[in-house]
């Protein structure tokens, strides 16, 4: 029995001494590990920015050399493209021309042929509104203003004939009879004029 209890006294004695020992031991394992991480972060962060200094110009490098090749590369692919669509925008455009000209063509006889009958009945009415006016026209005869001019251009015209004889006859008849018969001879060749144009105005 004693035994036992000296077993059981010495357990508890080595588990009060573990106790003690951790808490005594965790303060500092937390203490050291403070210290670590505050050790060790600025470490990190030097050795990332260190990594990125070192990866940029890499990456630039890289992306430049990229480029460069790319580059040959597309402009080739945009030429190829080009040669290969140029025929099939010719051959496209040239099959909608030919679909196109048909439906042109007999667009413009349609409209042609919807318009001819059109024109025929105006130019029809057109006929029939104008044959009557023209016939009261004929029937009514010409208008007064169109008959004054003719005869007042006709008066004009013997008035200068007989004025243009006269003027001969008086000049001839100047030199052998004295100036109060020749002024009665053109009072007379005018007198006879006038009754000439009254009676042709008749």
């Amino acid at each position: 029995m004693l035994l036992l209890l000296h077993a059981l006294l010495l357990i508890a004695l080595l588990l009060l001494a573990l106790l003690l020992l951790a808490l005594l031991l965790l303060p500092l394992l937390l203490v050291t590990l403070l210290l670590l991480a505050l050790l060790l972060f600025p470490l990190l962060l030097v050795a990332l920015l260190l990594l990125a200094l070192l990866l940029f110009p890499l990456l630039l490098v890289t992306l430049l050399l990229f480029a460069f090749l790319l580059l040959p590369l597309l402009l080739i692919s945009l030429l190829l493209l080009a040669f290969l669509l140029l025929p099939l925008l010719l051959i496209s455009l040239l099959l909608l021309a030919l679909l196109l000209f048909p439906l042109l063509l007999i667009s413009l006889l349609l409209l042609a042929l919807l318009l001819f009958p059109l024109l025929l009945v105006t130019l029809l009415l057109l006929a029939f509104l104008l044959l009557p006016l023209l016939l009261l026209l004929l029937l009514i005869g010409l208008p007064e203003p169109c008959l004054r001019r003719n005869h007042d251009q006709g008066k004009t015209k013997q008035k200068y004939a007989c004025l243009s004889d006269l003027s001969l006859r008086g000049f001839c008849r100047s030199a052998c009879t004295d100036r109060k018969k020749n002024r009665f001879m053109r009072w007379n060749a005018r007198h006879s004029c006038r009754l000439s144009i009254d009676g042709v105005a008749n």
